[in-house]
């Protein structure tokens, strides 16, 4: 008896079980088969929540009352975007696509500041058509047509993410990341393609990447779009870009550490079809490259070599100048080993500065009898391994982003003075917006955050900071 007691309950307990089982399956099929929000249309669901809420006696109703009312015109999705490309009093954007939580509008209409709106007697907005908005700022924030929300006043910042496999697009008026472009192919791994670097066509309409995985590719973007036009296989590893002044060619160099020479190259592009141009051989391991403003000389220093190598595209030709011997490191001697990574023209393309990672130093060459002239040394116990630069208009203050001691150095190359600024961790390269804002990418790390700081260069301090993707290599400017 008691033996079928014990069996009773067993049979019991497994129907329960699998009634259960059923439950959660089919619960779980309802919910796969639900249909996702659909697309809210801004005109028919958000214009006459803002118009009849938040134009009551003419607050946000056009031009006239914005002047009145915080430079905040709700009367149309054009006139909501023009009225927008500044910070709020909260320091906060109106509107972050994607965002809503840290949107001032949604956190204004909830009530959730002392600055509220409607203001008091009127009534707050309804909790649905709170929602509502939020909704459509989550969705993207998207006006008729599709139409972006940010207005791009002071133009955008373009961040390579090495480990996402984007660029993320981030609004200068307000410094944040509104949108992001996919550099991968379909079943490519983000994690593996290593978008590196970027560079943007004299005429500001195109923008180039590098994905620096093994044969890798060269992706062109309409700038105005943000979306992929094209993209083409570009050899191993390619690392550095840069466009000819007169915007017809692309270079890029094939990093290719660790590969036989035959494999560090040069390689050119016609910058309309994207097909391969001409290839030149160059040192091992070539990673930047720069072009002269006249687009008849380009310079490719080689990492493994210790070589820069000059050439010469309209005469197929090419120089290999030693960067050794030269400047005594002070503290490792006589070093041969140099390891060059970036290079810059001067203003006048008189100079070249080349950073030489593992002797931490610039390297100064004189472009036309090819010699080096000069060196600068960083800090040695830092271990400043020198990356990428980038030099103001006057053409007198280089900047340099030190990987390992996590700093951006300023040089005056007049009295070879050296300041350094503390930004975040990795810095791996710097871009001027003007020239007491830059803008310096910081791979970071799992434990670090991954981010884009903004220097105030009169000051030498951070002011601002921006949230990008996973390790931020390349970075480029597109003013309007």
């Amino acid at each position: 008896m008691k033996r079928f007691t014990v069996y009773s309950k067993a049979l019991i307990l497994l129907g329960i079980l699998y009634c259960s089982f059923l439950a959660i399956s089919s619960c779980g099929k309802k919910k796969a088969t639900e249909p996702q929000n659909p697309t809210i249309d801004f005109n028919a669901e958000i214009l006459p929540i803002l118009q009849s809420r938040c134009n009551t006696s003419g607050c946000h109703g056009g031009q006239t009352s914005a002047d009145s009312a915080g430079g905040l015109a709700f009367s149309s999705f054009d006139a909501m975007r023009q009225t927008v490309g500044q910070k709020t009093s909260w320091a906060k954007p109106l509107v972050i696509p994607g965002n809503p939580d840290s949107s001032h509008l949604v956190l204004t209409i909830r009530q959730s500041r002392p600055a509220v709106m409607p203001p008091s007697p009127l009534s707050p907005l309804l909790p649905t058509e709170i929602n509502k908005i939020a909704d459509w700022i989550k969705q993207g924030a998207k006006g008729p047509s599709g139409k972006k929300f940010p207005t791009y006043r002071e133009g955008k910042l373009y961040v390579a993410n090495s480990a996402d496999g984007r660029v993320d697009v981030v609004d200068l008026s307000m410094n944040y990341k509104v949108d992001s472009i996919p550099t991968t192919l379909p079943g490519e791994n983000p994690t593996i393609v290593q978008t590196h670097h970027i560079a943007v066509s004299p005429d500001k309409k195109f923008i180039y990447v590098t994905n620096a995985w093994a044969f890798g590719h060269i992706i062109k973007i309409d700038a105005e779009a943000d979306s992929v036009i094209t993209r083409v296989r570009a050899g191993y590893q390619p690392a550095d870009i840069v466009v000819s002044p007169d915007g017809q060619f692309v270079y890029i160099t094939n990093y290719t550490i660790g590969l036989s020479l035959a494999f560090s190259v040069v390689r050119r592009f016609n910058s309309q079809t994207m097909a391969m141009a001409d290839t030149f051989l160059v040192g091992r391991a070539p990673h930047g490259v720069a072009v002269s403003k006249n687009g008849e000389l380009v310079l490719a220093p080689g990492e493994s070599s210790s070589d820069c190598w000059f050439i010469y595209p309209d005469a197929d030709s090419s120089f290999r100048l030693k960067l050794w011997p030269g400047a005594v490191n002070p503290v490792i001697g006589p070093d041969t080993t140099y390891r060059p990574f970036g290079v810059i023209f001067s203003l006048d393309d008189s100079l070249a500065f080349i950073s030489c990672i593992k002797n931490h130093q610039i390297r100064i060459v004189n472009v036309k009898t090819r010699e080096v002239i000069d060196s600068i040394i960083l800090d040695q116990v830092l271990e400043d391994t020198p990356l990428m630069m980038a030099i103001d208009s006057s053409g007198q203050i280089l900047y340099v982003a030190c990987f390992k001691s996590d700093k951006l150095v300023a040089i005056d190359l007049s009295s070879k003075n050296i300041s350094y600024i503390s930004v975040g961790y990795r810095p791996h390269a710097p871009a001027l917006v003007a020239d007491t804002l830059l803008y310096v990418t910081c791979e970071g790390n799992h434990a670090a955050p991954y981010k884009v700081y903004v220097v105030n260069t009169i000051t030498k301090t951070v002011v601002d900071s921006i949230d990008v993707g996973r390790y931020p290599n390349g970075i480029a400017v597109l003013k309007p």
